[in-house]
């Protein structure tokens, strides 16, 4: 299958999640027919708290950053806690261990991304540009849908004695984010920018226990 342009193209290939919002910066899911507030969304352990009627939006996140994603589908309030009555999804971002460079083209909108990283064992560090004109609908409707976004990834892990140090950085930089209605292109609305910038920080105690025939190392954060 061909690379999802956004999250909301990657997410919906999951058995159960449905599109409920535009393309693009706008873009919103279900999750067996729940949406909105009743989906809690972790980005890298994360919370991301709604910030629109539409639902939690996790348009900033670039597919090609991305690295696990794991979906529950149904309640999830047990094992997530307060916010994931209708389900929950945990996205973890992708670690570069060598040199990857990545580009896709879409005619529809001119819409064109390109990826690069590099990392070894102890960090990882990519960046992406998406960029994105007006397209249009299946019956030759006229769409507002461009915009221009930045993206980047930044993540460290190393060992200190008994303390594993991790941190991740998530930055996003959105411009010129066009939003469609029935009255475009008579009626335009832009929103001049959406900027997002998440970051993380741990540090893991490793505990050591051992027993008659081995010695199980565990990690505790």
């Amino acid at each position: 299958m061909a690379a999802p342009s956004d999250f909301q193209d990657l997410i919906i290939r999951v058995p159960g999640i449905g599109a409920t919002g535009q393309n693009g910066l706008f873009e919103t899911f279900s999750i067996r027919g729940s949406g909105g507030n009743g989906i809690l969304v972790l980005v890298g352990g994360m919370p991301i708290t709604a910030q629109r009627r539409a639902g939690v939006p996790v348009a900033f996140v670039e597919p090609v950053l991305l690295g696990d994603l794991s979906v529950t589908r149904g309640p999830a309030t047990v094992h997530f806690g307060p916010g994931a009555l209708g389900g929950a999804v945990s996205i973890e971002p992708r670690w570069f261990d060598g040199g990857t460079v990545a580009g896709g083209y879409a005619d529809s909108g001119d819409e064109a991304t390109l990826m690069g990283g590099f990392g070894s064992e102890s960090f990882s560090v990519a960046a992406a540009r998406h960029e994105a004109n007006d397209s249009e609908s299946a019956n030759g409707t006229p769409l507002n849908t461009s915009f221009a976004r930045d993206s980047a990834s930044l993540q460290y892990r190393t060992r200190i004695g008994d303390y594993t140090l991790d941190g991740l950085l998530l930055p996003s930089r959105s411009e010129d984010i066009g939003k469609s209605n029935s009255r475009f292109p008579a009626r335009d609305t832009t929103y001049p920018e959406d900027d997002h910038t998440l970051g993380r920080a741990c540090v893991c105690a490793a505990t050591t226990a051992s027993k008659s025939a081995s010695t199980d190392t565990t990690s505790h954060c």
